[in-house]
């Protein structure tokens, strides 16, 4: 904000608050006394407004024949811009992350060598694992499925690596023996050459709605054993007298 001529033959303090002019200083006095570049750092200039303008500040120091600091060269690089797209993405994440920790299902991304990138924190809910377990042991995924299940599975991750979706229902067993359904959905992302290139997916808990259904057949078999071992005749009609 200040001109040219503004700021000639004025101290650089005076385009700085106090707690960026303690930087500088003590930036000056590290580099009069090691007689060497200094690595560039985040200092913020006030600007004529008064507010400040953040920056990259990459100082190179000039000393004379016998070693005696002179002065220096100072490189600003602006980076208002960089800071704000920074803070959205830094909010887009939380936002994001905020949606992750609060859906029911577990999300975890793989790369493109079936590699786990990500996992959500549901997945200790889940599975009775951690997402730092899941990590250190790769394979774990593959050991927490049902046996019985296994074989059906290998059709569902050829689809997946054909850059095909999937949506599946097996069985898990969890750390503590449990043996829990699920169904987990599966979008593969390919590249321009069609090779996978990552998989993101969902796996959900349904347990409760497979002994729904279970005990709804149940009910059924019970209903239709009871009428077809009775002697006498049944009609249904409805609310008409239809029969």
């Amino acid at each position: 904000g200040f001109a040219r001529n503004d700021m000639l033959n004025r101290p650089l303090t005076d385009f700085l608050d106090d707690a960026n002019e303690q930087i500088i200083r003590q930036s000056i006095r590290k580099c009069a006394a090691k007689k060497h570049r200094l690595p560039p750092r985040e200092i913020a200039w006030t600007r004529q407004d008064g507010t400040n303008v953040p920056t990259i500040t990459s100082p190179q120091p000039l000393f004379n024949q016998t070693g005696i600091y002179t002065g220096g060269v100072v490189v600003l690089t602006d980076i208002t811009e960089f800071k704000r797209v920074n803070e959205e993405l830094r909010e887009a994440k939380a936002f994001t992350e905020s949606i992750i920790v609060n859906v029911p299902e577990v999300i975890y991304s793989t790369n493109d060598a079936m590699q786990l990138t990500y996992i959500s924190p549901k997945c200790e809910q889940l599975y009775g694992y951690t997402a730092r377990e899941f990590f250190e042991t790769p394979d774990l995924f593959v050991k927490m499925i049902h046996p019985d299940d296994m074989e059906r599975l290998v059709t569902h991750l050829r689809n997946v690596l054909a850059g095909r979706m999937i949506s599946e229902e097996y069985r898990i067993v969890r750390r503590d023996g449990r043996v829990t359904w699920v169904r987990e959905t599966a979008l593969p992302t390919l590249d321009a050459q069609g090779k996978l290139k990552r998989i993101d997916a969902s796996v959900f808990d349904i347990t409760a709605l497979k002994e729904a259904e279970t005990a709804l057949k149940k009910s059924e078999e019970r209903h239709r054993l009871l009428i077809e071992t009775m002697n006498e005749g049944l009609i249904v009609v409805d609310e008409a007298c239809i029969i």
